[in-house]
């Protein structure tokens, strides 16, 4: 069952993401166009800088978009009116809750390799490609962390993935708490990830002053 409302769930993230995937990649090729006819004059130059504005502010749309609509699906297709459809369904809210967590997880990965290639195409002639890649094979990551290669790029990229899902559930949680009130509920949602997010740096104050105590 699990299955099939993931299945659900990507349909409805995919109908937004999807279509910005391939405007990044498309606007990728143009950047790189525009990259290239740079130097035969100030139009060109001109033109190519506002494409590089547009590209990079539509690369960081993708990351922080994905996370947005994650959290938007999760609000809108449990806690708002069309909730009240979906908790008709047979199937248990640990069920639906972890679609939402796996699919939000699953876009993040799709959002971070869409990034990955449009950065490579629009900057092709950067070799930023081989950059990244020199930069990952090269052992800094494993000095760093003391882990050997190729773990030491499978820690990092684990850790990633772990912090987003952390901020993912934080966020999910404050809703769901604030969702308990029948009114201003995105107002009690504020209020609570404001309470959480206090206790949660205080935790890791008290960690920290105890590890440096040791």
């Amino acid at each position: 069952m699990l299955g099939k409302v993931m299945k659900y769930d990507s349909k409805r993230i995919g109908r937004v993401l999807i279509p910005v995937y391939l405007v990044t990649i498309l606007m990728a090729g143009v950047n790189y166009v525009f990259q290239r006819l740079t130097g035969i004059n100030a139009i060109f130059g001109m033109m190519s800088a506002l494409v590089l504005l547009v590209f990079i502010l539509l690369l960081i749309g993708v990351m922080i978009g994905t996370f947005v609509i994650s959290i938007k699906d999760f609000y809108t297709n449990l806690l708002k009116d069309e909730g009240y459809l979906t908790n008709t369904l047979p199937v248990s809210k640990e069920t639906l809750v972890m679609s939402k967590i796996l699919v939000g997880l699953g876009y993040c990965i799709c959002s971070t390799i869409v990034v990955f290639v449009a950065i490579s195409l629009g900057f092709f002639d950067a070799n930023l490609f081989t950059i990244i890649i020199d930069g990952l094979t090269s052992g800094f990551i494993a000095k760093i962390t003391g882990i050997p290669q190729p773990w030491d790029v499978v820690f990092i990229a684990s850790m990633m993935l772990l912090s987003y899902l952390s901020q993912l559930l934080f966020v999910f949680f404050a809703i769901s708490l604030g969702g308990r009130h029948h009114g201003n509920r995105i107002v009690y949602s504020f209020v609570y990830g404001i309470v959480l997010y206090s206790i949660q740096q205080l935790i890791s104050i008290i960690w920290l002053g105890m590890l440096a105590i040791i």
